[in-house]
């Protein structure tokens, strides 16, 4: 699966998730803190509820969940999901990255997964090369103070294993948004993408996806 990993796909994260989802009962975890607000169009929560048979979202903002649910959603917290009902996709985009304990995390949520259902995680890759740049250029890589983790896309074989998942698909993603300065997007059209392509351990962002492990 190593070698593997260096030679696989690149796709695009929203059209991969929709893939996975489409007429899927699906549980979407840490559905509150993604990428765009619940007005946007582009939030991913909402395009999975128009392409999925079901959707549930879950997230520990309870404020939040509150709102939304106002606004015609279904999201409860961790702690009310309902045991005795399994999904065929479980997504958790962008979260991992921000938790306490990977294993633990994983653990917990492959309890909701049914027989052949599927785990779908996106999390940045810590050696993409914008990473580099900006410690070229500006001495600091690009942090997120709220991440707790990096995790490296080999890591992933051994947390699967400690979670007794498995990865059955590896993917790499490109960027999720689109510059806004100039010279970012110079140096990515004529640096940064072609190097991607050739070495696509620099690219800035990958997906696992895991299955539970029978012995």
């Amino acid at each position: 699966m190593i070698t593997e990993i260096y030679k696989s796909p690149i796709s695009d994260k929203n059209s991969l998730i929709i893939k996975f989802c489409k007429n899927k009962k699906v549980l979407d975890v840490g559905c509150v803190g993604q990428d765009k607000s619940f007005n946007n169009p582009e939030w991913i929560h909402s395009k999975i509820k128009s392409i999925s048979a079901s959707l549930i979202g879950t997230d520990i903002n309870f404020d939040e969940v509150l709102k939304l649910n106002n606004n015609g959603y279904n999201i409860v917290t961790p702690d009310k999901l309902d045991i005795d009902i399994k999904y065929q996709i479980i997504t958790i985009l962008d979260v991992i990255e921000h938790v306490d304990n990977v294993v633990e995390f994983l653990e917990y949520y492959s309890k909701f997964l049914d027989k052949d259902g599927k785990i779908l995680i996106t999390t940045p890759n810590p050696f993409n090369i914008r990473q580099i740049l900006n410690i070229m250029l500006f001495k600091l890589p690009s942090v997120n103070e709220e991440h707790t983790v990096w995790i490296d896309p080999i890591n992933f074989l051994e947390i699967s294993k400690r979670s007794k998942l498995e990865v059955v698909e590896f993917y790499w993603l490109n960027e999720y948004f689109n510059h806004t300065k100039f010279y970012w997007k110079a140096i990515t059209i004529i640096l940064l993408r072609p190097l991607q392509y050739f070495r696509r351990y620099f690219l800035p962002n990958y997906a696992v996806i895991l299955k539970k492990k029978y012995d």
